[in-house]
């Protein structure tokens, strides 16, 4: 009986050192990235925009509610933000809109975040989480799930790249496509209502 109390007694001391050590600061208090602090802000704005411009052209406009600048680290946080995207003759292409984003490198890259949805002139329109956009290439890209409506055709899935006026794109792996045949609807005639 001794034997059986001694051995449930260790169980319980072994499962109490168990959770304890489940139990210490660092899993409760997980580390929280520094690379960013409120002493990095060198500027703040509100309700206002950047112009990024390429060898004196208009490419970018960047409308925020609020912007906060981390000046050394080369980062800008923004929130409600709408960017417009310009061609080579300085035409409005696409439009986007997100909850947030961010831009790196005076404007080498820059982040949608959060119900992120671009409209280009033709009437389509991409859904995504996270959408980012390189000066490099010109492109917007993503590795999330996005949706792309347009009068002809409804594309979901996996992985997205394009050109930033969302005319020439591709889905890495589609999920549903679906479509239209509108100009079949255009020529039927009018039901009847009875």
């Amino acid at each position: 009986m001794k034997n059986n109390l001694l051995n449930i007694a260790s169980v319980f001391l072994f499962l109490f050192a168990l959770i304890e050590a489940g139990c210490s600061d660092e899993k409760i208090n997980p580390s929280i990235e520094q690379s960013v602090t409120s002493n990095d802000i060198t500027a703040e704005g509100w309700n206002s925009y950047l112009l990024l411009t390429e060898n004196g052209r208009l490419k970018t406009i960047l409308h925020y509610q609020h912007m906060t600048d981390y000046g050394e680290k080369g980062i800008k946080t923004l929130s409600k933000i709408k960017v417009d995207f310009y061609d080579s003759t300085q035409t409005a292409t696409s439009y986007l809109t997100a909850d947030s984003g961010r831009v790196e490198g005076d404007g080498a890259v820059m982040y949608g975040i959060g119900n992120v949805v671009a409209i280009n002139d033709s009437g389509r329109t991409l859904k995504t989480e996270v959408l980012v956009w390189k000066r490099s290439t010109q492109k917007i890209s993503t590795d999330r799930f996005v949706s792309i409506t347009s009068p002809k055709e409804d594309v979901e899935g996996y992985g997205f790249e394009s050109d930033q006026s969302i005319k020439n794109w591709t889905i890495f792996k589609p999920v549903i496509t679906t479509i239209s045949n509108l100009e079949e609807k255009k020529n039927e005639p009018p039901k009847k209502n009875k």
